[in-house]
């Protein structure tokens, strides 16, 4: 099977690859021209709303958030989020053990990893190259549960190929039409749900139901930290995962996403600078590759990004950008399923 990747570090250079890919097993950049590359992945949660900004105000929005430009759903640029990871392996580093290499987290091996600053006379690159945090799941208002998830397909399928060059596999992309899909578990007698404003029919295919499920337990899995503190967020998750059209999905972003009144005061505590910043919820959950060009242990390097907490974005002063990130683990597709009887039965 031919693989043709990009090197996430020079979009420009093109490698194809022929190989039999197993899951479990990430795939490597390796040719003449181009040094080995790991992949991981690795999953975001957002405890506080996350302001990583975008370029321009948009109507009454003065400090919009970033979007995929196509999309227009949400997004943390590339290089906005190695930055907020290399200042937070910055102080890990300046602060000894446990830090970016374990117990040998030193300012040096940050240098080598991220790379060194630009007021440096002679900068050297690092060998980490991160990959835009990409939308997984996002909270909307919901009236029968507070709150539920909702995805698209296609934002799916952009989590689905991420997946794939980190060797991690994922369920099959669940398609929906004009209706909305929830696991089996929530199908009972009503034919619609509100989503915020939005009054959606349901699905009552099951096919499409089921997939929704993996989904939902896959994103509380791979995505979400494995911490008794998260053990009903994922049961939550895998029960209120909802699927929408994209184009629904856009509109949900936009209505939703968090939006902040400030106000800077003069001398005089009068207004000084009225305005409006945009943020990602609490509780959205992104993904993104991050990638080695050269030939390291990148798990063990990251192992750090485990279930902890960092900062991302602006405004943390005011509580803002606090997110929980998770290493996703590889692991091999479950088996085929047997049908015996007429009636399936997984394999054990």
């Amino acid at each position: 099977m031919f693989y043709q990747l990009v090197d996430i570090g020079h979009p420009s250079r093109v490698s194809v690859y022929n190989r039999q890919h197993q899951w479990g097993e990430p795939l490597t950049l390796n040719n003449e021209n181009q040094t080995v590359c790991e992949t991981a992945l690795v999953g975001f949660y957002a405890e506080t709303p996350v302001h990583a900004g975008g370029s321009a105000s948009s109507g009454a929005i003065d400090l919009t958030i970033q979007r995929n430009i196509s999309s227009g759903i949400p997004v943390i640029w590339g290089h906005s989020l190695k930055g907020a990871l290399k200042a937070d392996a910055k102080q890990r580093a300046a602060a000894g053990p446990g830090g970016i290499n374990g117990h040998e987290a030193n300012l040096g091996r940050f240098q080598e990893v991220f790379g060194g600053e630009p007021t440096d006379s002679d900068p050297t690159p690092g060998w980490l190259n991160v990959g835009e945090a990409r939308l997984a799941a996002f909270p909307v208002p919901c009236f029968t549960s507070m709150m539920k998830w909702v995805t698209s397909p296609s934002v799916l399928s952009g989590v689905a190929r991420l997946a794939t060059i980190a060797g991690v596999w994922t369920p099959d992309v669940p398609r929906t039409g004009t209706n909305a899909v929830t696991p089996p578990s929530q199908t009972g007698e009503d034919d619609e749900i509100v989503l915020g404003l939005t009054n959606m029919a349901l699905s009552n295919q099951p096919d499409p139901q089921e997939k929704v499920a993996q989904w939902a337990q896959w994103i509380a899995n791979h995505l979400i930290p494995d911490l008794a503190s998260f053990e009903f967020t994922r049961s939550k998750l895998e029960s209120d995962l909802v699927l929408v059209p994209d184009g629904v999905i856009a509109t949900l972003t936009r209505e939703f996403a968090h939006i902040v009144v400030r106000n800077h005061l003069n001398e005089h505590k009068t207004v000084a600078n009225l305005f409006t910043e945009e943020c990602l919820p609490a509780e959205s959950i992104l993904v993104s590759l991050v990638a080695a060009n050269q030939p390291v242990d990148l798990r063990s390097r990251l192992n750090y990004l485990d279930d902890s907490v960092m900062t991302l974005g602006g405004s943390s002063s005011v509580g803002h950008g606090l997110v929980w990130t998770h290493l996703a683990s590889c692991e091999a597709a479950p088996e085929p399923v047997e049908v015996c009887g007429g009636l399936e039965a997984e394999v054990v």
